[in-house]
């Protein structure tokens, strides 16, 4: 099973897209216990929960960022890449804007849930997400 097909068995499993990538490139990331528990824990994106930026593209800010490297700027550089391909492809990392829902509205969460735009849109941006990371970290 590769990062993409992990991430979206979390996600089908019940994990938000974020906690879902995290789960999926965990094996790569030089993580202590606590770190690895508090990435497991609660996976769900509570109803009203402010959803500015696209949670996926945190997941995968969030693995560059613990990359295992001897360079401190490499993470760096490779978040600003990841970023400029990210919005190369989807023109912005905001949640509402990326799902066309604003997630912190409880009457939004249950018709993007409802509408299924949750699941078709939020998948799609994980396999695009795995995509970029998988090229970056490789």
């Amino acid at each position: 099973m590769n990062r993409a097909e992990a991430a979206l068995k979390y996600f089908d499993d019940g994990c938000d897209c974020g906690k879902a990538l995290l789960r999926a490139y965990e094996p790569i990331l030089p993580l202590d216990e606590p770190t690895r528990l508090r990435y497991r824990a609660s996976c769900a994106q509570l109803p009203g929960s402010p959803a500015e930026r696209c949670e996926v593209v945190s997941g995968a800010l969030e693995v560059l960022a613990h990359l295992d490297t001897s360079d401190a700027h490499v993470p760096e550089a490779l978040a600003a890449r990841f970023k400029d391909r990210f919005l190369a492809g989807h023109g912005s990392t905001s949640c509402k804007k990326l799902l066309g829902y604003d997630l912190s509205e409880l009457h939004d969460f249950s018709e993007a849930v409802d509408s299924g735009a949750v699941d078709r849109v939020c998948r799609g941006l994980i396999k695009d997400v795995c995509e970029i990371l998988d090229d970056l970290v490789s």
